[in-house]
């Protein structure tokens, strides 16, 4: 069954939480949804960020220098910027990457109108279908 959600994720580095970042909205099948954790290190870091869609989810931009990979956060606050590691973190000065990305759906009911203005009509059509909230004819 199809079903509404909103997504977010929350970025923690050396166990603390660094950011939250809203993802987005999904019209998806309610069994293919489940939080997850996703745990960073230099190794795998470029292809996770390739599939979870980059700064969308991980509350950080990447970079790639001549030096190696670096990240940079966003939001990051003026006391935060001076500390050790918190603005910018460079492959080459930091081997051991601890960056833990907690992936998070939250279930919600839409207003009719967002449905109808939801850009793929046929999942669309389908969730009115499935909440009869369309008469099948």
């Amino acid at each position: 069954m199809l079903k509404f959600y909103h997504n977010y994720s929350k970025t923690f580095y050396n166990g603390e939480l660094i950011g939250t970042s809203g993802i987005g909205t999904m019209l998806v099948d309610d069994t293919a949804v489940h939080n997850h954790e996703i745990n960073l290190t230099w190794d795998n870091i470029e292809e996770k960020y390739q599939e979870y869609g980059g700064s969308c989810s991980f509350y950080f931009s990447l970079y790639e220098t001549k030096k190696g990979l670096k990240l940079e956060w966003f939001g990051t606050t003026l006391k935060n910027f001076f500390r050790k590691n918190y603005h910018t973190i460079k492959q080459w000065k930091t081997p051991e990457l601890n960056i833990t990305v907690k992936i998070y759906y939250r279930e919600f009911t839409p207003s009719l109108q967002e449905v109808f203005n939801w850009y793929d009509s046929k999942k669309a059509s389908q969730y009115l279908k499935e909440n009869n909230l369309i008469e099948v004819s």
